[in-house]
Parts: structure tokens; C-alpha cells; sequence
């Protein structure tokens, strides 16, 4: 089939765009699909991505994709919540992606904690500093994600520019 190349190219410079958005989109998995076009690129003539590149790049996409999910309540702990509040953290989380994306992954866990440690009696300011805890859990998750998939872009791009440069 003539254009194969330049046709599986081009949708994975599409993914690759999916996946750096998809950091802040909670319907796109960013790092999944910034690592499909990375495999995408490598079945073209245009690169020839080593084993060990995929491996790596593979074993972050699960490696980032797990701690976005771990972050929040960790954040909350780490700022003096309880479990209650961690688990308030990640039920918010979840909430906040379905009920008001892309912000509500942020609100969500912040809400979520804030609620879970008042209802469990703690007081509002310890209350607040677990939420702000599990927000900040929210944003680093979303800060590593952005990493990865604009490292596979960047990585992307290098090849495919140094192919035809050549």
C-alpha cells in the first residue's frame, strides 16, 4: 500500500498530541497514548527505536499512570490526614473526572478529603491542610504525566527529524 509510512506517521504525531493533552484530559490516558505513538513511529520506515527505548518508555507510561492514582491520597497523608481522608481524596478524585472534567480531578480530591476528614471530626483548618495535601498529589501527578509524554514527543521528533535530515 503506497503512503503506508507517512500515513502511520501521522496518526502517531496525532496520539503523540493526544497524549501530552491527555495529561490534563481525564478521558485521553495521556502516557498510554503518548507510548502508542511511540510504537506507532517505530513500525515506520522513518525510525527504528531501540528495544531498550520501548522498554523504559513503556515501563514509566505504568510506573506515572500508577502514581497519578496514588499521589492524591499519599498528598493527603503527607499533610497530616488520615486514611479517611485519603480514601475521601481518591472517591473525589473519581467524582470529579466523570462530574466536572478536567478540573474536577483537582476539585474532586480536594473536596473529597476536605469532606472525609470533617465528617470523621477533625477540625477545618487540619481538614484544609489534608485536602491541600491531596490537591497538591493531584497536580504532581499531573506535572509527572506532562513529563513523560513530552519526553516521548521530544524523543518522537528526534528521530523522525534526524531521518530526514538524512
Amino acid at each position: 500500500m503506497p503512503y503506508i509510512n507517512e500515513i502511520v506517521l501521522v496518526i502517531a504525531i496525532i496520539f503523540a498530541i493526544l497524549g501530552v493533552a491527555g495529561c490534563v484530559i481525564p478521558a485521553i490516558p495521556g502516557p498510554f497514548v503518548s507510548f502508542g505513538a511511540l510504537l506507532m513511529l517505530n513500525w515506520t520506515k522513518f525510525a527504528d527505536v531501540s528495544i531498550w527505548a520501548i522498554i523504559v518508555f513503556g515501563f514509566f507510561a505504568v510506573l506515572v499512570t500508577v502514581l497519578d492514582y496514588v499521589l492524591p491520597p499519599m498528598g493527603s497523608l503527607k499533610f497530616g490526614g488520615t486514611k479517611r481522608g485519603s480514601v475521601g481524596a481518591t472517591i473525589g478524585l473519581f467524582v470529579g473526572i466523570f462530574f466536572f472534567p478536567p478540573l474536577g480531578i483537582f476539585i474532586g480530591a480536594f473536596v473529597g478529603a476536605f469532606i472525609a476528614e470533617k465528617t470523621g471530626g477533625m477540625e477545618t483548618d487540619p481538614s484544609l491542610k489534608a485536602a491541600l495535601g491531596a490537591f497538591l498529589g493531584v497536580i504532581t501527578g499531573v506535572v509527572v504525566k506532562f513529563l513523560l509524554s513530552i519526553s516521548i514527543f521530544v524523543f518522537m521528533t528526534v528521530y523522525t527529524v534526524s531521518y530526514f535530515m538524512s
